[in-house]
């Protein structure tokens, strides 16, 4: 078949046609946004006996999570040494355990409902393919054996591809995420609950009763719950501590399966891979390219890229679909489930599941059902957004250090710190640092460091500053920003 720019999951699934909300309702639980947390919190919620409705904007799991590699895994890349130093083992394991809690939640899911996704267990892979990477992955294993994960440390496998050792996450799982999510909609759908589809939320309101009004409707309810990609509700917090970034895949067709289980690497020019089997027919699944959303990239290249490179690793048959997947990243790696602000009475939210949102949109569902239901969780603290919300300052220098390290001395850098948010470092003979704004007080254009006159200078009109800086040439007036860090 021709190429289709479609994800393999939505177009091999039935389309949804539930209504749009018309009129008002009171319910116990909202919940704004229909991909795999929203549809998992509120199937658990009535399970519960809460009354819920699920309000998405156009069709249900058509966004992020319809667009997914789907792989159940606790393998979220190089992350287990990095909680244990940022974070303690306490709460490194808090992670590790929530995620595996995830696989089997979704799994106890299927098995109870008797639900048709092509659920299957399978080994996930985190590799190397260079000596470098390889000594990475020896410690990443390291790391996750002593948090009790199901690991070990593979030397030598027999795939099609580069390998030079990985960690091998035993028993996690790969399926349909369409097929489970949308059983999961008609579940919750009737009995007093909703899926309500082209009904998009455009205010919430918090209080001892919320409320949550579309265009023309509102719901009224005890709790609201974001379950957005990007919160709907527009607050700084997220905007500093969200970043957006982009990946792309294609499914190719295949007489053969070439390797079992999901692999995946971190390196440059490295690449995300998994199987599907189905009707439709065998499936090998490459993704890679990623980088930050709005950068200036060819597309086009991206998708080249990895159709070349399953051409040349594997027997392909023909590439049926290509798809690109867009997640937010959270500054410290860890996804914020919780209270929406320290202050919010009865509005949630989670997010930031930086591209691993099967487990991570599954835990969120967990923690914030048993938050809403009165149960205690052991998880709260560790994943609230509220770790972040006195120290995003601190914690965004913590992140950047190794880059302020590495500026020589009498050397000046523009670093990024967040979502659309940089610093101008500059770093004097006696290793002093000085921080400002890099945003030109003329027309706002962000300057640039000129290593051979130490000035700071504006590449739109030509303005320029000295190192610590102050006004050189105009058209500037004003004096760049100094910032108290």
């Amino acid at each position: 078949m021709a190429e289709k720019a479609e994800s393999l999951w939505v177009a091999t699934s039935p389309k949804t046609d539930f209504s749009e909300l018309k009129g008002n309702i009171k319910i116990d639980v909202a919940i704004v946004g229909g991909g795999i947390f929203g549809l998992t919190v509120a199937f658990i919620l009535k399970e519960a006996g809460l009354k819920v409705a699920v309000l998405e904007s156009e069709r249900i799991v058509k966004g992020t999570t319809g667009y997914t590699t789907a792989k159940i895994t606790s393998a979220h890349g190089v992350i287990y040494k990095y909680l244990i130093s940022h974070f303690g083992r306490k709460n490194a394991k808090i992670y590790a355990d929530s995620n595996q809690r995830a696989i089997e939640k979704i799994s106890e899911i299927i098995k109870e409902k008797n639900i048709s996704c092509n659920f299957e267990r399978k080994p996930a892979y985190t590799y190397a393919s260079s000596k470098k990477e390889a000594e990475i992955i020896k410690e990443e294993f390291e790391a996750s054996k002593s948090l009790g994960l199901p690991v070990s440390f593979v030397e030598k496998l027999n795939v099609p591809f580069g390998f030079l050792g990985a960690v091998c996450f035993e028993n996690q799982a790969q399926f349909h995420p369409r097929k489970y999510l949308l059983a999961l909609a008609n579940l919750i759908d009737g009995e007093g609950s909703y899926i309500f589809e082209n009904s998009t939320a455009k205010n919430i309101k918090d209080g001892s009763s919320c409320i949550v009004e579309t265009e023309k409707n509102k719901i009224e309810a005890k709790n609201v719950i974001i379950a957005t990609r990007t919160p709907i509700i527009e607050d700084k917090f997220y905007l500093k501590n969200l970043i957006p970034r982009q990946s792309y895949l294609i499914a190719c067709r295949a007489k053969d399966l070439p390797f079992e289980g999901m692999f995946y690497s971190r390196e440059v020019n490295s690449f995300s891979l998994r199987t599907h089997s189905s009707k439709e027919g065998n499936f090998i699944l490459v993704g890679g390219g990623k980088h930050e959303a709005g950068k200036s990239i060819d597309i086009k290249e991206q998708y080249e890229n990895l159709k070349n490179y399953a051409r040349k690793t594997f027997q392909v048959e023909s590439i049926d679909y290509y798809w690109s997947a867009e997640d937010n990243y959270t500054i410290d790696r860890v996804p914020f489930i919780g209270k929406f602000l320290p202050d919010s009475e009865n509005i949630y939210v989670a997010c930031g599941f930086g591209a691993w949102g099967m487990t991570k949109g599954t835990l969120s569902a967990i923690l914030l059902s048993d938050t809403i239901l009165g149960k205690r969780n052991s998880w709260v603290d560790f994943y609230s957004p509220k770790r972040l919300y006195k120290e995003t300052t601190k914690k965004i220098m913590d992140k950047k250090e190794d880059e302020i390290f590495k500026i020589p001395l009498n050397e000046g850098k523009v670093i990024k710190t967040g979502f659309f948010k940089k610093i101008a470092v500059y770093k004097d003979e006696s290793g002093k640092i000085y921080v400002i704004s890099p945003k030109c007080t003329h027309m706002g254009c962000t300057v640039g460091w000129n290593n051979k006159e130490k000035t700071w200078d504006c590449p739109c009109h030509g303005s320029r500053y000295d190192k610590y800086g102050k006004v050189i040439r105009g058209p500037a007036k004003r004096n760049l920003e100094e910032k108290n860090l």
